[in-house]
């Protein structure tokens, strides 16, 4: 069997991250594409590489333009999206809830205590 591409697996993730950013689940996406959720899976998973018609349906029902499964990939200095490649697959669901969730803050000094107060947690636990 062939390992996937590194381009495979980042536009995996991304796909991962946009749905779980639109709170849709696999089985939903699954359903608006005529697939299994098992197939969505091993497309977030890179294990199963997307052909450009399937990107097209995928970057429909997430209601993204295609570009964003690709932005930043040939950049040297990758954009601020590219954080989220480094996100270990386990954890994008949390990443997604904590961005969500620091985005409902509509106050600027609230949202840089909370940045405080995690950067301290993230210190103390090293």
């Amino acid at each position: 069997m062939k390992k996937p591409k590194s381009v495979d697996i980042v536009v995996g993730k991304r796909v991962r991250l946009r749905r779980v950013a639109i709170k849709m689940s696999q089985q939903e996406l699954a359903k608006s594409l005529h697939i299994t959720f098992q197939q969505v899976q091993k497309y977030e998973n890179g294990t199963n590489r997307i052909s450009c018609s399937r990107l097209y349906d995928i970057a429909r029902s997430l209601k993204t333009p295609i570009s964003y499964f690709f932005a930043d990939l040939s950049d040297k200095n990758p954009g601020p999206d590219h954080i989220f490649d480094e996100i270990p697959t386990g954890r994008i669901k949390d990443s997604a809830q904590l961005v969500h969730a620091f985005l409902g803050i509509p106050d600027k000094k609230i949202r840089r205590k909370a940045i405080e107060f995690l950067e301290s947690l993230s210190r103390s636990a090293r």
